[in-house]
């Protein structure tokens, strides 16, 4: 799990993480309520959402096409 005491150490997004941010996502949760549940940057939630076909603003009633 995510240490927010080690600012300087960073550790990748799990698969379970990956899981929760979309779901959370598309119950309407922001990207700050997001990362409070995981204990998480909100940047990092962010830049997982957008990397997976969120657009900006990251609304869940507006996800990108997918390719």
């Amino acid at each position: 799990m995510h240490n927010p005491s080690r600012s300087s150490h960073y550790s990748q997004l799990q698969p379970e993480d990956r899981v929760t941010i979309a779901s959370l996502k598309q119950q309407n949760y922001s990207v700050r309520a997001i990362a409070r549940q995981l204990l998480r940057s909100p940047a990092t939630i962010s830049r997982e959402l957008l990397r997976n076909g969120w657009s900006w603003p990251l609304c869940a009633s507006r996800p990108l096409p997918s390719r």
